[in-house]
């Protein structure tokens, strides 16, 4: 996800300086509480946290992006794996492909 945001602001102009990546949500805000930086977060992640020394700026209602359904490569996918993956698949498909 950090290269999708790198290349956002790359195509911009912008060149962020990025000193440290981590996927630990309270690592982060406690950083940016601390004054020591700033993150990106999703909206919902980032209201989520009641802490009167962090501000929240809304950028943009939608951002496109990759997603993923991920499963082991070695297993079968039980019945109702396979019943969630098809469904997600169908959903995605009649949501937001473009074909």
């Amino acid at each position: 996800m950090d290269d999708f945001f790198v290349n956002l602001f790359n195509n911009i102009g912008i060149s962020p300086t990025i000193l440290y990546i981590d996927s630990h949500i309270n690592t982060l805000i406690s950083l940016v509480a601390e004054n020591i930086g700033i993150t990106l977060l999703p909206y919902t992640v980032a209201k989520s946290f009641n802490n009167k020394n962090i501000a929240t700026i809304k950028l943009k209602d939608h951002i496109e992006s990759k997603i993923f359904l991920v499963s082991t490569r070695n297993r079968r996918l039980t019945k109702s794996e396979i019943i969630f993956k098809d469904f997600v698949i169908d959903w995605y498909r009649n949501n937001f492909s473009d074909s």
